[in-house]
């Protein structure tokens, strides 16, 4: 239970976090290089995921414990 709990908090936390800090950091001004918002939001994207894989995993954990008490 705790892996699904700990996936989805990181799933919707890390790209506010991103978000967040790629703002923080602000814009470099050269149009050549990329937007660190853009790097920090990727990165945040990247990170929520990886929450959202850990979730599954959770998930599919706590269905197979608990299928074998019930009868179909």
């Amino acid at each position: 239970m705790w892996l699904i709990v700990l996936g989805v908090l990181l799933a919707i936390l890390a790209p506010l976090g991103g978000f967040l800090g790629g703002t923080m950091v602000g814009s470099s001004g050269v149009d050549s290089e990329m937007d660190p918002l853009l790097l920090w939001l990727i990165g945040g994207l990247g990170v929520g995921g990886i929450g959202v894989l850990i979730a599954c995993v959770g998930g599919l954990r706590w269905h197979r414990a608990n299928r074998h008490g019930q009868v179909i």
